[in-house]
């Protein structure tokens, strides 16, 4: 069962710098406390390595740090996600010496430089949609191994304590990674739109292959939209579809009339409190769901006043 599931391949050291401890330190490239975790933080997050793990989450933790006492740690403050400093770390630990590569490279900085409007339609209305797609590839990736070794075994499914209860793989997990899908067909869109400087450069190191991966996710996409109830989804309940089974279907349009009652109730307490920040189509009293109070209406501090004096009103 494990026929063509792996490859060896040298790997191209040639195409990247090496540099030890002792340089990285005296150029200060990294934080101190980054430096001992540096070469197992260069293995993928996918890979079963609990150091690639360890590190990947210490580099994610210093970009959001406070003082700048590296160039890591000055770059990484432009990092919008976690995804996006580990990559930015990667670069840093290997950087090129192919000078094909460094060219194409410098090409996709520049024109994200010199074109504002690209980089704020790619990074603010794409990247921000994007999941940790490493965590979440080393989830799928548990899995499929948990199910080849199940086959292997020949046990039982459902066991209690067997190897899938390690697995935490969810219908959230299927749902970020949906939602991921989407983002990259609609950034693909984006990206063949662009009709600036090094268009050849963009196209040949982000557009084509994601061009590919967005054709190979049609069926992914089509499975989740069939499959699970999207209109719960964003609510942040994740569910199978209702489609399935009648008794689903009705305990789920209980649920929504149920949402629909505590709304109503939460816009008539809204409409009872005279606060004094009131903006047009801008809720002030908030419907939460508490873990261990429930539902609950919720203002902010500044319009607790409001209530107080409403409140002593009634009383």
């Amino acid at each position: 069962m494990y026929i063509r599931q792996c490859t060896l391949e040298t790997y191209p050291l040639g195409n990247y710098l090496r540099i030890d401890n002792a340089a990285a330190a005296a150029l200060y490239l990294f934080p101190s406390s980054l430096q001992q975790s540096q070469q197992q933080a260069l293995l993928p997050l996918s890979a079963k390595s609990s150091g690639a793990s360890r590190a990947s989450s210490l580099a994610c933790a210093l970009s959001a740090g406070g003082g700048i006492s590296s160039v890591y740690a000055l770059m990484s403050r432009w990092c919008s996600t976690q995804l996006g400093a580990r990559r930015l770390f990667t670069c840093m630990s290997q950087p090129l010496v192919d000078k094909k590569k460094i060219e194409e490279r410098y090409d996709i900085v520049e024109l994200f430089q010199t074109d504002e409007a690209f980089r704020r339609q790619v990074f603010c209305s794409h990247f921000k949609h994007v999941f940790d797609l490493d965590r979440l590839a080393g989830r799928f990736h548990r899995l499929a191994s948990a199910a080849n070794d199940l086959d292997a075994d020949a046990a039982p499914r459902g066991k209690k304590g067997g190897i899938f209860s390690r697995v935490k793989l969810t219908l959230e997990d299927l749902v970020k990674l949906y939602d991921c899908a989407v983002e990259c067909t609609s950034l693909e869109t984006t990206l063949r739109g662009y009709a600036g400087i090094h268009r050849e450069s963009l196209e040949k190191a982000f557009t084509e292959p994601l061009s590919e991966a967005v054709k190979s996710f049609s069926t992914f996409i089509n499975l989740v939209e069939f499959t699970i109830d999207m209109e719960e989804a964003k609510h942040g309940s994740f569910v199978i579809s209702r489609r399935f089974d009648s008794e689903l279907a009705s305990l789920l349009d209980k649920k929504e009339e149920l949402r629909s009652r505590m709304n109503r109730e939460r816009q008539k307490a809204e409409d009872d409190i005279p606060f004094a920040s009131r903006k047009r189509d801008a809720e002030i009293v908030k419907l939460i769901e508490d873990n261990t109070m429930g539902f609950v209406l919720r203002v902010t501090k500044k319009d607790q006043s409001a209530v107080l004096v409403r409140e002593n009103e009634k009383n």
